[in-house]
């Protein structure tokens, strides 16, 4: 009996010891934008707490569907899960969403000798449905006086599958353009006539910067990767704005609902940049599930936490700051979470 309870007093030290020094594992699957900013903030969790966590950064329609099967501890994702998709996961059905950091959509172009472009809503919208296909058009030229714009075709690149990216830029153009809003909405599958697909953010960098005549939607972070010139795009306001840090911050001026849904692109500031939205990390809010256990979970609570006390520089590497306001949000929401039906 004595052997017996040393062995067992062992395998507990033993386990303790485990967490103590290996920590867990937190696994997250999902959008791509904000993959710079989380890869340096599990760099840092890593270095406080040994705690590892393990991203892919594919899109936030692969981040849902990893969330739906609990395949994943978290999902990044570009857009907000309605009520209606919400229904669709395992009982109870409920996910929080904490925004983590503010994405810019740019509409990046690759024309030689042209450094400053004007693009309004429904140039975008003439141009994604195929009626405008030339760069010198008069639409365009009209928009842009003092500019030489070349005779050149017009290359369009979207994102193949559904993103995020796509979901925020036709989200867009259905807010600004009643013919867009009529005829294709918004959605996260943009597939435009002649268009040429890429699976990932960093795939459409590499090939706008590659292609002469090309356009398409991505996010502010990889403008320097690329060495991306972006467009001015037009705000509710009726005015055409360069996506930099402070515009897209400035699109946050709006008030933070309980549940953090929300989006930015019908911005009421003047100077927003309208093509702006948050980027969240979604999680369930009952965590007692897939064996998972009390203690996994409060540290999971803790690495939320850090994701949004977070003191990476956030314009260092592209990303806008997030509003205190939105931060005191977060942690309100993080209070929700519950293990067993009770608070943690």
């Amino acid at each position: 009996m004595f052997c017996r309870n040393k062995l067992l007093l062992f395998l507990v030290m033993l386990q303790f010891c485990s967490l103590t020094l290996f920590g867990f594992t937190f696994s997250g699957q999902g959008a791509s934008y904000p993959y710079k900013l989380y890869q340096q903030t599990f760099k840092d969790y890593y270095k406080s707490k040994k705690t590892t966590v393990n991203y892919n950064p594919t899109s936030s329609r692969d981040g849902f569907f990893s969330i739906q099967d609990q395949r994943v501890d978290f999902a990044g994702v570009d857009l907000f899960v309605s009520d209606e998709l919400m229904e669709t996961l395992p009982s109870p059905h409920k996910l929080l969403h904490i925004p983590t950091c503010l994405s810019g959509i740019g509409m990046a172009y690759h024309l030689k000798g042209v450094s400053s472009l004007k693009l309004s809503a429904s140039l975008l919208s003439k141009i994604y449905r195929g009626k405008i296909t030339t760069w010198n058009h008069p639409d365009i030229v009209a928009v842009n006086p003092g500019i030489t714009l070349p005779d050149l075709n017009i290359v369009l690149i979207r994102r193949a599958g559904g993103s995020g990216s796509s979901f925020i830029f036709t989200q867009y153009l259905t807010i600004m353009d009643s013919i867009w809003r009529d005829t294709i909405g918004t959605t996260a599958t943009l597939q435009p006539f002649n268009s040429l697909a890429v699976d990932t953010s960093s795939s459409m960098g590499k090939m706008i910067s590659q292609v002469n005549g090309s356009i398409g939607y991505i996010g502010y972070g990889f403008k320097h990767d690329f060495s991306l010139s972006f467009a001015h795009i037009e705000n509710l306001s009726g005015n055409f704005i360069e996506p930099t840090l402070d515009s897209i911050s400035a699109s946050a001026e709006i008030e933070i609902p309980e549940d953090a849904r929300v989006f930015c692109t019908s911005t009421p500031s003047e100077y927003g940049y309208p093509l702006s939205s948050f980027s969240w990390i979604i999680f369930y809010q009952e965590q007692h599930y897939a064996k998972r256990s009390k203690a996994f979970v409060k540290q999971f609570k803790h690495f939320l936490s850090f994701m949004i006390d977070n003191s990476v520089n956030h314009s260092q590497i592209g990303y806008a700051k997030l509003p205190q306001n939105v931060k005191v949000r977060s942690k309100s929401i993080l209070e929700k979470i519950t293990y067993k039906g009770k608070p943690l």
